[in-house]
């Protein structure tokens, strides 16, 4: 959400480039659309600058791809936009934040987990800093803690039927080494920690959604594909709570694509996709937590965006953003695996905290 209260979205265009759209409405009915047509980019994540401008770090896919970038708007509708070049080739997932110190910070995969710092406000300058060498990883979420320390989740790909989760803290705020990892989720023959995303709850300490896909060891819907939250109880996560949800549909795919912020309330919010099979939708779904770790069974789940057919959809990319009105916003990008000429974003306003559009709490 941008300093005016809008939401910006930047995506991957039809045509595969940087697509940045302004809304002028909070729904985005209308809006500036700038694409930036020398850029074909892969991964991409964006947040606001300490000074109220819209940033965003990508990979490119030019010359067998992976090389990462650090933009950045020039005004609050990005209307002009610059951008740095900070690290070749090889980049996969990333996850992008701002410091304590007001400059940026980019979490990217490339042969293992990396941080990279920015010396200044534009990135003209910084270093590449190690969290974790060697490692196979497709998704990963940064954050800053409490403690303004820089914390990453990520998932460890051992190989097809065993994946981790883990979590790493900086030694200070600069990240100038790390000490402190730790496996949050693993087990033999699980596939877990794939689309994770991080934030840092209400009560200063990491919460994180993601999706477990193999093996999960929940009580209940253990053979299912599930949505998870995991709830830190320190700052490290030394220790933790781990809780299924949306557990009602047994075969269901749960959690992909998940992004986490909070409430006005402080509670959890997650955005995900979730389906079924090609006879039994499912879409685009937001779920507001009952308490700060989730673990209540008081959470709430409405579908926002309805599957019609699983043969034209690939996937749902999600986003989700607390609006100026104090209500969630959420973005999901709809692919159209067998015609990507439709692909187009999304964005839908909830008309209450819990995203239900005729609720109101009383």
């Amino acid at each position: 959400i941008g300093a005016d209260g809008l939401p910006i979205v930047f995506s991957r265009s039809p045509a595969g480039f940087l697509k940045i759209d302004h809304c002028k409405k909070i729904d985005c009915s209308s809006k500036d659309t700038n694409t930036i047509s020398d850029l074909p980019i892969i991964y991409l994540s964006s947040t606001i600058a300490s000074d109220g401008m819209p940033i965003v770090a990508f990979s490119n896919d030019v010359n067998g791809g992976g090389e990462l970038y650090l933009g950045r708007c020039g005004t609050v509708t990005c209307s002009s936009f610059q951008y740095e070049s900070l690290e070749q080739y090889g980049v996969e997932a990333l996850s992008l934040t701002v410091g304590i110190d007001g400059n940026p910070l980019v979490a990217y995969s490339n042969g293992g987990v990396m941080l990279f710092d920015c010396a200044n406000s534009t990135c003209t300058a910084g270093s590449p800093i190690t969290i974790h060498t060697s490692i196979n990883n497709d998704w990963l979420s940064l954050a800053i803690g409490a403690d303004g320390i820089p914390v990453v989740a990520y998932d460890h790909v051992v190989d097809s039927s065993n994946r981790s989760l883990k979590f790493a803290k900086c030694n200070n705020e600069l990240c100038s080494g790390v000490s402190d990892k730790k496996t949050l989720d693993e087990s033999a023959n699980r596939v877990t920690g794939e689309y994770v995303a991080l934030t840092i709850g209400s009560d200063g300490l990491p919460v994180m959604a993601y999706h477990c896909r193999q093996n999960c060891g929940f009580s209940t819907g253990a053979t299912s594909a599930r949505l998870a939250v995991l709830k830190c109880s320190t700052s490290n996560c030394s220790s933790l709570t781990r809780t299924p949800l949306d557990v009602n549909t047994a075969g269901s795919q749960d959690g992909l694509y998940a992004a986490i912020s909070l409430g006005s309330d402080g509670l959890p919010i997650v955005s995900y996709y979730s389906y079924v099979n090609p006879t039994t939708f499912g879409g685009v779904k937001v779920l507001k937590c009952g308490n700060v770790s989730c673990s209540s069974g008081g959470e709430s789940i409405t579908t926002i965006a309805p599957l019609t057919t699983l043969s034209v959809i690939g996937n749902m990319r999600t986003s989700i953003a607390l609006g100026a009105n104090g209500l969630p916003i959420v973005a999901y990008f709809l692919n159209h695996s067998s015609n990507p000429s439709l692909s187009a974003t999304y964005v839908v306003p909830c008309g209450s905290d819990l995203c239900k559009s005729y609720w109101t709490r009383r």
